[in-house]
């Protein structure tokens, strides 16, 4: 009996499927076969590889740890000669500052020496007289020569000394005097400095005013402000010469209590003797006189400042001690020093008044007064342009006084070496003064030990 066809074709597509289907399950197995074998050798190599790293990281570990104590060995032994070589070192300095010490500790204690020289030529429109009586007028003056000497007496104080040969008549020879000679002891063993205290014992210009303190070849001027001449007194050439007063006692200089770091108060009192100040002229220095004087310093700017300072000074103006004297005195400085002009350019203005009390045996007490204003400007770096003008009445009758309009126009080359041409003229009720009008020519240099440079230049 025939199949029927489908029954045929069933019969071979499920052969056929069952063929594929056995196929493939054998493929499969075979595919996980060797996927199962590639996982364990990849885990093999992962295991062989982290052996090697873990072996490695071992061995770094061993060599850093070795390294470690080698350089920590090395660090201590360097510090070790290095500490070493700091102790030599030190050793042969401190031998090296004891040498120098040895070889140097004489010069420490020698003086500086400075010597300076002042000449003068005038030309004179009338006669001059000079208080000795000698005409002075139209010639050339070798006014002064001067030492001084400066040094360390020990730590404690320093000594100044001051030794001029002046000219106390025009042709007369030069005169060797002591104008200053002083220890300014800077602080002792046993009370320190306090408020910046300063003792000067000796023979010094006391600060009453500010020109007194200045010795006349460091002037801005050829001859001295009248009033300095008039209330404090001259030498033998007048007005012309040296002129100022001289105490010899103790002077005491301290600070005070300043209200800003842009402030300086200054203090100084003293007392001693005096044979040379005019307004205690007649005294000849029997009585002693006291002073004091008092400064305030103000810094305005980096380039401006300014001083201002009060002066008392109170003594005996006959050969008894009964009649007393009182002076007064007022002095105020302005400076300028632009820091653009550098040390081209500065200015520098000021002035100083006077007034006496001077008691009287047959009448009431003389009261004369005087003043001076001044001012210069710097031109260049060496060249220096000023005007003065001065008023004083007279000790022995105020309603006579003197009128001095000057000039002056300085070259200071250094420190060394200075040039100056100035002109006064004079308007008085005295008749020998009225109308004198003189021209200056002056000169003045300096060796040995470099100077301190005065207040009004510029450097």
């Amino acid at each position: 009996m025939t199949q029927p066809p489908f029954l045929l074709l069933a019969a071979v597509l499920a052969t056929v499927t069952w063929t594929a289907a056995a196929a493939e399950s054998r493929e499969a197995q075979d595919e996980g076969d060797e996927i199962t074998q590639e996982l364990a050798a990849l885990r093999e190599e992962f295991e062989a590889i982290k052996a090697r790293y873990e072996a490695r990281l071992s061995a770094l570990e061993t060599k850093l740890q070795a390294m470690q104590e080698e350089s920590s060995l090395d660090v201590e032994e360097e510090l070790e000669r290095l500490e070493e070589r700091h102790d030599r070192d030190r050793e042969e300095l401190q031998g090296e500052i004891e040498k120098n010490r040895r070889a140097f500790a004489p010069l420490a204690f020698t003086p500086y020496i400075t010597m300076f020289g002042n000449l003068m030529g005038r030309r004179d429109n009338k006669m001059v007289i000079s208080p000795e009586g000698d005409p002075i007028d139209n010639r050339f003056v070798f006014r002064a020569g001067e030492f001084e000497l400066r040094a360390a007496v020990d730590p404690f104080a320093d000594a100044f000394l001051a030794i001029p040969l002046e000219a106390e008549s025009p042709g007369g020879p030069l005169e060797a005097d002591i104008e200053e000679g002083y220890v300014l002891i800077k602080r002792l063993p046993f009370l320190g400095s306090p408020w910046g205290l300063k003792l000067k014992p000796g023979k010094y210009r006391p600060e009453i005013g500010k020109n007194n303190l200045i010795h006349f070849h460091d002037l801005m001027w050829t001859s001295r402000p009248l009033p300095v001449a008039t209330f404090l007194g001259t030498e033998g050439l007048g007005e012309s010469a040296e002129a100022g007063f001289q105490v010899t006692g103790v002077n005491a200089d301290f600070f005070l209590p300043s209200p800003s770091l842009e402030t300086t108060l200054r203090m100084q009192l003293g007392f001693g003797t005096t044979g040379n100040l005019a307004v205690t002229e007649a005294n000849q220095g029997d009585d002693l006189v006291f002073y004091g004087h008092g400064s305030w310093y103000q810094r305005i700017s980096n380039s401006q400042a300014f001083e201002l300072g009060g002066s008392y000074l109170g003594g005996k103006n006959d050969p008894s001690g009964i009649l007393r004297t009182a002076l007064a005195v007022a002095d105020f400085t302005y400076t300028w020093k632009p820091g653009r002009g550098g040390l081209r350019r500065s200015f520098v203005g000021g002035g100083e008044f006077f007034y006496a009390s001077l008691e009287q045996s047959d009448g009431p007490s003389r009261t004369p007064l005087g003043y001076y204003l001044f001012a210069q400007y710097q031109l260049g770096r060496n060249l220096y342009l000023g005007g003065r003008y001065d008023f004083s009445q007279e000790l022995e009758n105020e309603r006579l006084d003197t009128q001095v309009w000057a000039g002056y126009l300085t070259y200071y080359t250094s420190e060394f070496l200075r040039f100056r041409l100035g002109g006064e003229h004079r308007l008085s009720d005295l008749p020998e003064k009225n109308g004198l009008n003189t021209l200056f020519f002056e000169l003045n240099f300096v060796f040995g030990v470099h100077p301190t440079e005065p207040y009004w230049v510029n450097r």
